[in-house]
């Protein structure tokens, strides 16, 4: 049976992958030991699912990763004026991630000098800095990428002195970490994938073990959405043996390491671990109070400010939607000046309220979230579901609220 080829709600995917395993609605519902009813209700849009735990839940029972329920709606073509044909950068961008660098001959002769990795350490900060900030960050950002890539990697291979050359290969790990995270965004995640190994093994290259945490980092990201949330916790033990913060842990050294933990402590979260998460959570909060202040290092941000807003997506992923709006109001509106962090604060009070029932103020949130990030809200898997749950009726390609297009 092949895959769905028209846009479906989360019910009816749930209904499509257990006919295609044989299964019957009897068969589903004692693989998640519940009842045959709510397993009817889903499938026939009677009951929502409201939270990714229970997409988890059943994705595991199918056998098949999370996003294949959520039906992500489809992310349109990157646009604006560095532009004029958006899918050949991403054509491009392809090209370079998929490029072998082990395989001797691939590389074109190339007679130009390498340029400076101080001013590739430039570009690859001002790309950092604009997807933080540009609203539509990905487009903002994509076109740069592929020929970033090409240059550092060229850098990294032929700088005349070693030190440059491991400059280059940690511009590369950034790059390559900054192009998976992009990717995520996307909604390639094997693309990303891709991006995220090989800044890890770039990083090795440059010899800077924090580097490696990037890539560890946003590796987190990548497999948290594909639902391994066992090995985003495992990860933690990997960014420990480079980067465990002692006590004179420089700065970026706690940036990195509490990134780590944070994401870790959302997927202990999201699996309902309530001790791992109180663990994870713990150390969160020490790197957050020996920072003082939320600090940017290698494009990625922690700090008091990240931790706090962070903990209502937490508070929300452990069923506690009172507990997560109580903690949004103790924050200002707009913890973070970053595109993501602004967006997805009103996210996850979204979601929360969602939980509650609250539909108009859920609308609400989500218009704010869109109004600050376009995109990135009408790609994120569970508020599409939100959206579609509260409109009713069978998912479409565009869900409009307000007048306005979601998707």
């Amino acid at each position: 049976m092949p895959e769905p080829s028209m846009p479906l709600g989360v019910g009816e995917r749930i209904a499509f992958y257990r006919r295609r395993q044989g299964l019957t609605q009897v068969g589903l519902a004692g693989r998640l030991n519940r009842s045959v009813g709510w397993v009817r209700n889903i499938e026939q849009g009677r009951r929502q699912v409201d939270s990714t735990t229970v997409i988890l839940e059943l994705a595991g029972a199918l056998g098949i990763e999370p996003n294949k329920l959520t039906g992500r709606p489809l992310f349109p073509p990157p646009a604006g004026p560095k532009m004029p044909q958006p899918s050949d950068v991403l054509a491009d961008l392809r090209r370079v991630l998929l490029h072998y660098d082990g395989l001797h001959g691939l590389d074109l002769p190339d007679d130009r000098p390498p340029r400076p990795a101080a001013d590739l350490e430039r570009e690859v900060q001002l790309a950092e800095q604009t997807r933080r900030s540009e609203p539509r960050n990905f487009s903002a950002v994509v076109w740069m990428l592929p020929e970033l890539i090409r240059d550092a990697r060229y850098t990294a291979r032929n700088a005349d002195d070693t030190a440059e050359r491991r400059r280059g290969w940690g511009v590369l790990a950034r790059l390559y970490s900054l192009t998976a995270g992009s990717l995520w965004q996307w909604g390639d995640d094997d693309l990303g994938w891709i991006a995220a190994d090989r800044s890890i093994r770039s990083a090795e290259q440059s010899d800077d073990p924090l580097l490696i945490v990037v890539g560890v980092r946003v590796m987190q990201q990548l497999l948290l959405a594909k639902g391994y949330l066992g090995d985003v916790i495992d990860l933690v033990d990997a960014a420990s043996d480079q980067a465990a913060p002692g006590r004179d842990a420089r700065p970026e050294q706690l940036v990195m390491w509490g990134s780590v933990q944070l994401m870790a402590a959302f997927a202990a979260a999201r699996a309902g671990e309530e001790a791992e998460h109180a663990r994870l959570r713990r150390q969160v909060d020490q790197a957050a109070d020996r920072l003082g202040k939320d600090r940017l290092a290698f494009g990625s941000n922690f700090g008091p400010g990240d931790a706090a807003l962070q903990h209502v997506g937490e508070l929300v992923e452990l069923g506690q939607p009172a507990k997560a709006i109580r903690r949004a109001e103790e924050l200002p509106a707009d913890p973070l000046p970053q595109v993501d962090r602004r967006a997805f604060h009103r996210i996850h009070q979204a979601k929360a309220r969602f939980l509650q029932h609250k539909d108009r103020e859920t609308t609400g949130l989500l218009m704010e979230a869109w109004q600050i990030a376009p995109e990135i809200v009408p790609f994120e898997s569970m508020t599409f579901e939100m959206v579609r749950a509260m409109v009713g009726g069978p998912a479409t390609g565009t869900t409009r609220i307000c007048g306005r297009s979601l998707t």
